[in-house]
């Protein structure tokens, strides 16, 4: 036995701060692990100890102030290692671009504000995924370097990797070194004895690593559930010094391993793209947590821009930046990759929930507050023209959709006095045993602004020449036409007018049972769910609507002790079908997937990704993306957008929509046949999707994607003279390809931030403008990039920041 490699030893221990316990046992855990790594810092002069997210350290700083001063002298000597540069270890799949880019933001920030200096190596060896756009995401943050462990050497995408030290390159151009680490630490059992042990593990390491890099990081210590390293850890690594006195093993950082490398000028492999290829289930597990995600994210970013909005249209005051940080920081726990990817357990979930709620009810409260603030400075004082209905979006786009309004009315008008095609639907209120039906209208509002509609009760109904129908089994508008097959419930033709062709190749939104057989969350070794077992059927089917504004048939579905109920529907001038879905889930050990068959030959698989796209293999295996995959062939494509789900999978020309999985919460054990085993997704859900086809570009497709998640909102007002008109916009984008993904203050109160993210690949100049800007930004992009901008209050010249809004150092 022989050690060949010059090996960086850095104490660590993977600390959960939620599992198989929950988050307020996973605080104590971190004081416990903390404490016992300065106390061997007094005992062994040589020992260096990593604490990788910002989170632990707040913990630290809050529940033990007088352990946190012994941190900050630590960190000064250069010990206690400041790595990572994230708020917790998040998944690198569920975030959205902005969600991870806030990690980054808050624990940076912190880093600096605490203890003088940022991160440099990014550090997240427990993700179960890493998404092709990280490299910019990293670079941007003030990152170098990127150390991981997944995909591992012995599973499906790590066996034939490559170097294991790397250029990784995103989409943009941008370019980190990575390192994929054999291990992370919990290794401490390993070599609780003698240094023989610790020579083994060492062999086991260098085995699994390329041989033509000389230098290796061998983290240690228990972990999980804290720990850390020991006495035992840290005298194992003293006596293998002294064994091979003439090898460089020592005590040391990630930072002295990257400066070794880079010492050495190795001709380092480019590596583009994504590593996945693990735990393929997780992006399916638990429903809740990702639609909470999901809504908080997009209530978070809307409403930091509303308060924008409210500032520049009324000077309403705004939300601080703390109070909005507050908000972020509990969401960012969400983020956690065994919390977002539903690994953990039940009660977990429920303490989740409960931080879901706070972050909800601040993002609707500051959303309201805005809206209310500045709909009753509107001049609606003529009511002649009816009740007056303000609709406001958050969007850098004009958006177009669906309005309904909790009140009865008989037609729509724009402030002209111009007909607005309006439909009476079924009422909410009618659970109240309330008479009267909801108005639903289409309204058209400029990018974040607000678009005032009147609405007229108890007049004739004005007539109007729809192309919006339903009639038995068909619903249609100007774009669509979609027939439903009687005896299944499913979609039998799916026709678009605009290019004359069919959609589908086959029934489309196939509700199709798999046989769940990973049995557990992960779904450890398991590439795809695809042993169908059966389907929804027995369907009733029931046309609900009939235009002229929406045509909708309803179809319910059976399946053993479930019901799936999803409402298709077609809006005037929609270019997609819309439905909801309400799914009432009793079955176990099974996964539910619709299946959308595709009419392209030699199509390939295209998704949202954080930040970007990405473009897969149809060959089946279960993938993560964001708000949207496709399947496109070389001009034409079909997309399914969602709002709340995560994985899907595409086999030849057929998207796979992966609705849901029951396995037992947070087991590895298989234990399928207890009786008492907590199974997820169980009772009732509720979700959306549309289908959307398209030509060529896919900037349609972010942009309905992005509407899909967050909507028009509108408030009925009353007649009061105002000082605002009957529109008004805060922003202008002059590039479609171009989405203002942020809109704030910054982060030190000293001027506006403005994120740009350029969506399908293109370079372009782009300029936004608009009420909520003092000076216009005139700006290059290039393909796939997100830039961010600040422009400190008095000044008049914009100034590209990081991510984390320090300085871009050059």
């Amino acid at each position: 036995m022989a050690i060949n490699k010059e090996h960086y030893f850095i104490g660590h221990a993977h600390l959960d701060p939620a599992w198989t316990w929950r988050w307020q046992e996973g605080s104590c855990v971190i004081k416990a692990t903390v404490r016992s790594a300065l106390d061997r810092m007094k005992e062994y002069p040589d020992f260096t100890f990593m604490l990788p997210t910002a989170m632990h350290f707040g913990w630290i700083e809050e529940f033990a102030p007088e352990m946190f001063e012994e941190v900050k002298q630590r960190v000064e000597e250069g010990r206690l290692l400041l790595v990572g540069g994230t708020y917790v270890e998040p998944d690198e799949n569920i975030p959205s671009g902005e969600g991870l880019a806030r990690q980054f933001l808050y624990a940076q920030r912190y880093y600096k504000e605490k203890f003088g200096k940022t991160v440099k190596m990014g550090f997240n060896p427990d993700a179960f995924g890493h998404n092709a756009m990280m490299p910019q995401i990293l670079k941007k943050s003030g990152i170098s370097t990127y150390t991981f462990m997944r995909p591992e050497p012995w599973e499906y995408d790590g066996k034939d990797f490559g170097s294991n030290l790397f250029r990784w390159i995103s989409p943009d151009g941008s370019e980190v070194i990575a390192f994929r680490s054999i291990g992370y630490g919990n290794e401490g059992d390993f070599f609780m004895a003698d240094a023989k042990e610790l020579e083994e593990k060492i062999e086991f390491k260098e085995s699994h690593s390329t041989p033509e890099i000389k230098q290796s990081i061998f983290f240690y210590g228990v972990g999980n559930h804290g720990g850390g390293p020991t006495k035992k850890n840290i005298e194992s690594i003293y006596s293998l010094q002294k064994a091979y006195p003439d090898k460089k093993l020592e005590f040391s950082s990630l930072q002295k391993f990257y400066d070794a490398v880079g010492r050495e000028g190795y001709s380092l492999p480019v590596r583009y793209g994504e590593f996945m290829e693990w735990a393929k289930g997780c992006y399916s597990a638990v429903s809740e947590i990702k639609q909470n995600i999901r809504r908080c994210e997009e209530g978070l970013i809307a409403a930091e821009k509303y308060a924008v909005m409210g500032k520049a249209m009324i000077g309403r005051k705004m939300p601080t930046p703390r109070e909005f940080e507050t908000a972020w920081r509990k969401l960012l726990f969400m983020h956690f990759h065994d919390v977002s990817c539903g690994t953990c357990l039940r009660q977990v979930y429920k303490d989740f929930a409960n931080i879901a709620g706070a972050v909800i009810d601040f993002t609707d409260t500051v959303e309201n507050s805005v809206q209310q603030s500045v709909s009753w400075k509107i001049d609606t004082r003529d009511s002649s023209k009816g009740t007056p209905i303000v609709v406001f979006n958050p969007h850098s786009f004009e958006v177009k959709a669906p309005v309904t309004v909790n009140l009865q009315g008989d037609y729509a008008t724009d402030n002209d006095g111009n007909f607005i095609p309006s439909q009476r639907i079924w009422s909410t209120k009618r659970h109240n045993l309330s008479k009267g039906d909801d108005t639903l209208f289409m309204a058209t509002v400029p990018p974040l602004g607000y678009t005032t509609y009147y609405i007229k009760e108890d007049e004739a109904k004005k007539e109007y020449e729809s192309a919006v129908r339903g009639e038995g089994l068909k619903i249609e508008n100007e774009r669509l036409r979609v027939e439903f097959d009687f005896w299944s419930g499913q979609i039998k033709s799916m026709y678009d007018k605009k290019y004359d062709r069919e959609l589908l190749n086959g029934k489309g939104a196939v509700p199709m049972v798999m046989d769940d057989t990973a049995g557990n969350t992960w779904g450890h070794s398991i590439l795809r769910f695809d042993k169908f077992i059966g389907q929804f059927a027995d369907p009733k089917i029931t046309l609900l609507e009939n235009g002229p504004v929406r045509a909708t048939v309803r179809v319910e579905s059976f399946y053993g002790k479930s019901k799936l109920t999803q409402y298709f529907s077609l809006c005037e001038g929609d270019e997609k079908l819309n439905v909801r879905v309400a799914l009432d889930w009793h079955e176990k050990m099974k996964a539910l997937k619709l299946a959308f068959p595709v009419s392209e030959e030699n199509a390939k698989s295209v998704c949202d990704v954080p930040y970007g796209t990405a473009e897969r293999d149809t060959n089946g295996i279960e993938m993560p993306m964001q708000k949207w995959a496709a399947i496109k062939g070389e001009k034409y494509g079909v997309a399914v957008l969602n709002d709340a789900k995560y994985s899907y999978s595409a086999q030849g020309s057929t998207m796979y929509l992966t609705v849901l999985r029951s396995p037992i919460y947070c087991d590895q054990s298989r234990r399928r046949d207890d009786p008492d085993a907590e199974i997820t997704d169980q009772g009732l859900q509720e979700f959306n999707y549309s289908v959307m086809p398209f030509e060529g570009s896919l900037e349609e497709v972010n942009r309905q994607a992005i509407i899909l998640n967050k909507g028009l909102t509108n408030l009925i007002e009353n007649n009061h003279e105002g000082s605002l008109p009957q529109t008004l916009s805060a922003i202008e984008c002059s590039a479609s390809n171009v989405i203002v993904t942020a809109l704030k203050r910054s982060e030190d109160n000293s001027g506006i931030i403005i994120r740009l993210t350029e969506t399908v690949g293109k370079n372009c100049d782009v300029t936004v403008s608009g009420l909520a800007l003092s000076e216009p930004l005139n700006t290059k992009l290039t393909a796939f990039s997100t830039d961010t901008y600040l422009l400190k209050d008095g000044d008049t010249v914009w100034k590209k920041v990081l991510l984390t809004e320090f300085d871009i150092e050059e």
